[in-house]
């Protein structure tokens, strides 16, 4: 085989993107050393480099980089410069994931995830086992499998689970097999203690079902959500984190606090990527953490009012494409299940920052990249 024809070959792009959903799965410093490759592949490949930065508002994708590049310098931010690194490299990756994306592919990495999420799920399970037979603490235990953060791996299953949803709804594989994973994540999601998330889940999957008009099913799922809310309310100490939600309500607030009062000391341009994590040392009584845990406040805070809004530009052009796909194609699947998670990332967006990390950034990045399916059939369309 000629690797010089093959690494420019429509079979390796597909190939790369695949992988790259498998890395989100895998130990984080492995996904670490993959993602930096991935785009160092992508912008030296002078036809994907094209395509990547030709984009719709690119450019405000530059600018926005630099931005966060020049303001962490500055600020000797260092860690917040190593993200903005990442941040970089992960839109790019989904920027060519959205140009070698098609229907069998799309479908292909959402098979794959939730087979992945499995081993994940599995491992958890495996990991509260070991510490039930050997430690007392086990209760309070929080599981994590192969994630730096339980957060982390309860927001890579809530992915799934809406992933499973689609499935499901859309008649793209056997019911039984993607109710199973749902069902083998959810306990994955549970042994991770994270509990804003099954909030995220619920409007992810509502979402869906609504898109697609499925009323009945929806009718059903919300009819077991209520049962779950109403076993919660009578037996919390089936979910040993409920009775640690006031104390995490406040210190939510204690970092919301001091983060908006931090904003003043950049309101502009931020301090880079982190801002909270760089700054909360050097504030007396601050509650030690990474970041502001508020999608807006964090963004302000680290980015400022400018550096927001010019980052805010650039996505802005990727769902108004995504609207776009879902009101001019009849069979819009794909924008469907993007949209429905996108909803739930925007609501446990309010309380905490999961996608700030490289596995669930990437996954969500593909998972995006999944638009261009539609996107190539309304050029199509528009050619006619």
């Amino acid at each position: 085989m000629d690797i010089k024809r093959f690494l420019k070959s429509k079979s390796f792009n597909e190939y790369l993107v695949i992988s790259t959903a498998i890395v989100s799965f895998l130990p984080y410093y492995l996904t670490v050393v993959f993602i930096p490759l991935a785009a160092i592949y992508i912008v030296a490949n002078p036809k994907s480099r094209e395509v990547v930065f030709s984009q719709k508002l690119s450019i405000m994708f530059i600018i926005f980089t630099i931005l966060t590049i020049v303001t962490a310098l500055i600020n000797s931010n260092w860690f917040g410069l190593g993200c903005s690194v990442f941040f970089f490299s992960i839109v790019v990756i989904m920027q060519f994931s959205r140009w070698v994306m098609t229907t069998i592919l799309f479908e292909k990495i959402l098979n794959i995830c939730c087979l992945l999420s499995v081993a994940v799920a599995g491992s958890a399970i495996i990991e509260k086992t070991v510490h039930m037979l050997f430690y007392k603490s086990h209760l309070a235990y929080r599981c994590y499998s192969f994630f730096f953060n339980p957060n982390y791996m309860a927001t890579m299953l809530a992915l799934c689970i809406i992933i499973c949803a689609y499935k499901v709804i859309t008649k793209s594989g056997k019911k039984f097999l993607f109710y199973s994973i749902a069902v083998f994540d959810c306990i994955g999601v549970y042994l991770s203690g994270s509990m804003f998330v099954w909030v995220a889940i619920l409007i992810g999957v509502s979402i869906l079902l609504i898109l697609h008009h499925e009323h009945h099913l929806l009718s059903i799922f919300l009819l077991l959500a209520g049962i779950m809310c109403i076993i919660i309310s009578t037996a919390p100490e089936i979910f040993p984190r409920i009775k640690e939600s006031v104390l995490t309500t406040e210190n939510r607030i204690a970092i919301w606090k001091t983060s908006i009062e931090a904003i003043g000391d950049a309101p502009l341009f931020g301090k880079g990527f982190f801002t909270y994590f760089h700054i909360q040392p050097s504030i007396v009584g601050s509650y030690p953490t990474t970041h502001a845990h508020n999608l807006f406040v964090d963004s302000i805070l680290s980015f400022g009012i400018i550096g927001s809004l010019i980052g805010a530009a650039y996505f802005s052009a990727f769902f108004s494409s995504l609207a776009k796909c879902h009101e001019k194609l009849k069979n819009n699947k794909a924008s469907s299940f993007i949209i429905a998670l996108s909803a739930a990332i925007l609501v446990h967006s309010m309380i905490d920052l999961t996608l700030l990390w490289v596995q669930t950034g990437l996954l969500f990045g593909v998972l995006l990249g999944g638009i261009g399916v539609e996107e190539k059939r309304l050029i199509r369309n528009s050619q006619k």
